[in-house]
C-alpha cells in the first residue's frame, strides 16, 4: 500500500498535536499557547518529557522497594508485630527520654501459657494460631504511643511511656485478660492463658537492661505461682 505524501503530513500533523498536548498538559498551558513553537522543539520537549516520566515511575518503584523492605526489616513476619531489634531500639529511646525528663516508665513481658502443649497436640500451626491472636489481642488493649513487639518465641514485650507503678498494674491486668477468651483450631478448642511481669522506673538513669530483667524476673514469679497472673516490681 502506498502513502502519499498528504496522509504523511496528516499523519506527522496529528503525532505532533499528541505531543503538544502532551507537553500542555505538563505545563498546564492551553496547546494554542503552544502554536508557534517550531515542530522540532515540541518533539524534543516531548521526547525529555516521556524520559522524566520514566525516570519518575523508576524512582516510585525504588521507593516502593525500600518500604517494603524497612518494612520485612522491622516486622514479625509471624504477628506483623514490631520486631525484637525494633524493640530495642525504641527501648534504649524511651528510656533515655524517661532519664531526661525524670518520666516513668513501664515494661511488661507477656508469656503465653501452655503454647508447648498446644504444639505438641494440635500442631504448631495451632501455635502460630495462639501467638498471632494474642498478640493482636494485646496490641487492642494498649495506647497508640504504646509499643506491642515480639520478643521472641512465646514472649511479648510491651513498652508503656508515662506509665507509673499504679497505671502499669492496670494495663498488666488488662493484658492477662487476653487469654480469657479460648481459640479454636478445627474444631478443638485451645486454652491459652496469658502470665505478665512488669516492672517500672523513674529517675535520671533509667536503664533499659535492668528494667527488661526486673520484668522478666517478675514474669518468673507469674509463671511460679500459676497461670495467668501478674506480677510486677514497682519502682
Amino acid at each position: 500500500m502506498e502513502i502519499s505524501a498528504g496522509d504523511f503530513r496528516e499523519r506527522r500533523n496529528l503525532a505532533l498535536r499528541a505531543r503538544r498536548d502532551t507537553v500542555a498538559a505538563w505545563f498546564l498551558v492551553h496547546p494554542r499557547d503552544l502554536a508557534a513553537l517550531p515542530a522540532g522543539v515540541l518533539e524534543t520537549m516531548a521526547d525529555r518529557l516521556g524520559a522524566a516520566r520514566a525516570l519518575d515511575g523508576q524512582v516510585a518503584e525504588l521507593r516502593s522497594t525500600a518500604q517494603r523492605w524497612e518494612t520485612l526489616a522491622s516486622t514479625d513476619p509471624l504477628t506483623s508485630l514490631a520486631n525484637r531489634r525494633v524493640a530495642e531500639e525504641r527501648l534504649v529511646h524511651e528510656c533515655a527520654r524517661a532519664s531526661r525528663y525524670g518520666h516513668p516508665l513501664t515494661v511488661l513481658l507477656a508469656d503465653v501459657d501452655a503454647l508447648k502443649t498446644v504444639n505438641d497436640s494440635h500442631g504448631h500451626r495451632a501455635g502460630d494460631l495462639v501467638l498471632v491472636e494474642l498478640g493482636a489481642r494485646l496490641q487492642r488493649m494498649v495506647r497508640a504511643i504504646d509499643l506491642v513487639a515480639r520478643w521472641g518465641g512465646d514472649e511479648f514485650l510491651v513498652i508503656c511511656p508515662e506509665t507509673d507503678a499504679a497505671a502499669a498494674a492496670m494495663v498488666a491486668e488488662k493484658l492477662v485478660r487476653v487469654g480469657d477468651e479460648a481459640l479454636t483450631f478445627d474444631a478443638s478448642e485451645l486454652d491459652c492463658g496469658v502470665s505478665v511481669g512488669w516492672a517500672t522506673q523513674r529517675g535520671t538513669e533509667v536503664d533499659p537492661l535492668r528494667l527488661v530483667r526486673a520484668a522478666d524476673e517478675a514474669l518468673y514469679r507469674s509463671k511460679w505461682e500459676g497461670r495467668g497472673r501478674a506480677t510486677g516490681a514497682g519502682g
